[in-house]
């Protein structure tokens, strides 16, 4: 008998657009059409011809998107829009690749001692900007900071509000604001009974750490080792605020519009050496991409 060739099973596309979000993610193009997004799925003859560059570049897509799906899902974000989970989702990743490897090897260390001092956890955001800090960092029971979100608690923390109007340590016992939500009972319900405050750096760049104990009050000597390790979590994670005139220029043709090729050549230099540029401003400025460097200039008014 013949052999019959079987029918091949329809291929499911998925196309997500190129946005700066997933630039975030550090996904290179190298094709005008990549520019514009890429399918996902699919294989077959859609496949041939692809690069391997590329090829990674969708399986990396996939990885984000599904793992967006599964932390949506969690979370029951459904109902919100591909581009608004991806912007949920890349808010709680870590901070990867944004410091040096120095840095970032800093950072965990002070976290590790921070952590050894605060029985219960802790929670720290570096350098507040825009009612967003540049490094966020929370050990706290899980649960416990699911009730936060799902409340809004940083809008009302009366913990936050003492550190964006003052600098310094003080046990939360100390601390007297009005609490209308009952934050620190609530707290004390997920084992957070005692604690201190920690804020520190000018008010456009705050940064507010809290620590926790079930058991009893932070020592005077605790407190003044927490204080310590905040200012260099502080000092440490702070991102720089300067560029050259030739970084600038570079970040304004990007900004406004021009590719590689016709930004290099307004400049009157060679694509390799305007990707330089880019690349040093990106990490002067702690930034993933070209597009977070730009945002970034924005803000501090450089650009």
């Amino acid at each position: 008998m013949p052999l019959t060739k079987r029918a091949s099973k329809p291929k499911t596309l998925l196309w997500l657009p190129k946005t700066d979000l997933f630039s975030l993610y550090r996904i290179e193009c190298e094709s005008p059409a990549e520019e514009r997004g890429f399918f996902l799925g699919g294989g077959g003859e859609r496949q041939k011809g692809k690069t391997r560059k590329n090829r990674a570049n969708c399986r990396r897509f996939l990885s984000l998107f599904t793992s967006c799906s599964i932390w949506a899902f969690q979370k029951r974000l459904c109902g919100l829009n591909l581009e608004t989970v991806i912007a949920h989702r890349l808010s709680h990743l870590s901070q990867e690749n944004v410091f040096s490897m120095s840095d970032t090897t800093e950072l965990n260390r002070q976290f590790a001692q921070l952590r050894a001092m605060s029985p219960v956890g802790y929670s720290a955001g570096l350098h507040i900007r825009f009612a967003a800090p540049i490094v966020s960092e929370a050990n706290y029971d899980p649960k416990w900071l699911e009730h936060y979100a799902v409340n809004a608690y940083a809008l009302r923390d009366p913990m936050i509000a003492w550190g964006l109007s003052c600098e310094g340590a003080k046990r939360w016992s100390e601390i007297e604001l009005p609490d209308p939500f009952n934050i620190w009972r609530q707290a004390a319900e997920f084992g957070l009974n005692f604690g201190v405050a920690v804020s520190c750096g000018p008010v456009q760049s705050r940064s507010i750490v809290g620590c926790a104990r079930s058991d009893r009050e932070f020592t005077d000597q605790e407190i003044s080792k927490i204080a310590t390790i905040v200012r260099t979590l502080h000092e440490i994670s702070e991102p720089q605020t300067d560029l050259t005139q030739a970084q600038i220029q570079a970040l304004r043709c990007i900004a406004g519009g021009d590719r590689h090729a016709a930004a290099a050549a307004k400049l009157g230099i060679s694509e390799s050496a305007l990707k330089a540029r880019l690349v040093s401003a990106r990490e002067r400025l702690m930034a993933r991409t070209t597009s977070e460097a730009i945002q970034k200039a924005k803000e501090i008014k450089l650009l």
